[in-house]
């Protein structure tokens, strides 16, 4: 979980030692919502009742749509997590007094273990584990309790770890700039073409075939893909244009001070030329792009707007 760059990765770590030690198949994370400190937000779940998604508007189970969102208020069960210095089992929730009795019921809950994950007196949220509909309950030892409250404390150290490194202007991941440094390298060449009367190129780049990437090589080969896309993307601009991963498997330049449409055009097929083949550890892995651009101050003169443009553009080049 310590190199892991994102929650959905910790949890994925997280499913495997809890299923091996608990003996739970189902893992789900809630996190405090920054706009309401009284809820918390459903932010990915694991487990046989989604298969190995994440927890996503696509694919989330019915079971837990109703409470995507959990009011911490007048929540008896929540109370004891929240004042509790261990984790909160119950073995059968159906006879728990504790309980909401219709929560417990939509989502056919049959033993549940909370732990409250904190950092000092910095509180992140809860993480879940149970069994569901017709499993058999489950007693848990003090070593097993103990077990979890490890691993809530190992999960509250990488949260608070990964939303430092999201504070900051590099993807942890390529270590080129993220969407935030992008925008703050690519303002300041927007003033710069005002005030030197010339263009710039906001690109975006998908590449079309990544999820197939991931699915047949793994997610470490497909994270080294990635970092040697982006450097292959950085060596091939000039020392003037930007190279940022925005999020997941698309990429964004910003190329100063170029003449015309026929000049990102150019620029374009070096990317699908000198950037389509990734070969690490004897794996030769060959990537499709779907690129479009937008020029400032032709189609716009905002950075956001751009941005926009360019990334959801159906003509790709």
């Amino acid at each position: 979980m310590h190199d892991s760059d994102s929650i959905h990765r910790m949890l994925v770590s997280l499913q495997a030692e809890i299923r091996s030690q608990l003996h739970f198949n189902d893992v789900w994370l809630y996190l405090f919502k920054e706009s309401d400190p009284n809820k918390m937000e459903l932010i990915d779940f694991r487990g046989e009742h989604n298969g190995s998604h994440a927890f996503s508007d696509e694919n989330k189970s019915e079971r837990f749509q109703a409470i995507q969102t959990v009011d911490i208020k007048d929540d008896k069960w929540l109370e004891e997590v929240f004042s509790s210095d261990t984790p909160v089992f119950t073995a059968d929730a159906r006879t728990e007094s504790r309980m909401d009795k219709s929560v417990v019921d939509k989502m056919g809950i049959v033993s549940l273990l909370n732990g409250l994950v904190c950092l000092g007196q910095e509180q992140f949220g809860v993480l879940c584990t149970g069994s569901f509909d017709d499993a058999t309950p489950i007693t848990l030892s003090k070593e097993q309790l103990s077990y979890f409250s490890v691993l809530t404390s190992l999960l509250a150290v990488n949260i608070n770890r990964v939303q430092s490194i999201y504070l900051t202007d590099v993807d942890p991941l390529t270590q080129i700039n993220n969407r935030k440094g992008f925008v703050k390298v690519a303002s300041k060449q927007l003033k710069m073409a005002t005030r030197d009367k010339c263009s710039v190129a906001i690109v975006a780049i998908n590449i079309k075939n990544f999820s197939s990437v991931n699915a047949k090589y793994g997610h470490h080969i497909g994270d080294q893909v990635l970092v040697h896309f982006a450097a292959k993307l950085s060596s091939i601009i000039r020392d003037s244009d930007e190279a940022a991963r925005e999020a997941g498997d698309c990429f964004l330049l910003s190329l100063y001070g170029v003449s015309d449409a026929l000049s990102v055009q150019h620029l374009i097929n070096k990317v699908h030329f000198n950037c389509n083949k990734i070969n690490f550890e004897g794996v030769m892995v060959h990537l499709e792009f779907e690129i479009n651009f937008a020029m400032f101050p032709n189609d716009d003169k905002e950075l956001e707007a751009l941005i926009e443009l360019a990334t959801n553009q159906n003509n790709s080049k």
